[in-house]
């Protein structure tokens, strides 16, 4: 709605009552179009599924930790390997292996 507002230079508020008034439904936070999904999993009409590549380079990281690795040196394994991440192109950072770290760990 912030979008539309900008561009049209309009408060949210309008937008919402517009919206509201034209019947077009507004998202809600349990169910918010473009909602990240955390690494290892992909949203397939509307269902939250694992993703078989991703999760091989979960598992990769888990080893390399469970091997007692650093995250610098997950990350420059990844990379050597050639091990794709999320982003097309990209490599592999700290931060994003350590994010994946945390989330295996919450899991476990």
């Amino acid at each position: 709605m912030q979008e539309i507002a900008a561009e049209t230079v309009s408060s949210w508020k309008t937008v919402r009552r517009h919206l509201l008034f034209m019947k077009i439904p507004l998202r809600t936070k349990d169910r918010l179009i473009n909602e990240q999904v955390k690494f290892g999993f992909q949203r397939i009409e509307g269902q939250l599924l694992k993703h078989e590549s991703e999760q091989a380079a979960l598992d990769k990281i888990r080893m390399l930790k469970g091997q007692g690795f650093s995250i610098r040196q997950i990350v420059e394994e990844l990379n050597r390997l050639h091990i794709p991440c999320r982003k097309v192109g990209a490599q592999w950072h700290i931060k994003t292996v350590y994010n994946c770290i945390q989330q295996s760990t919450l899991k476990s």
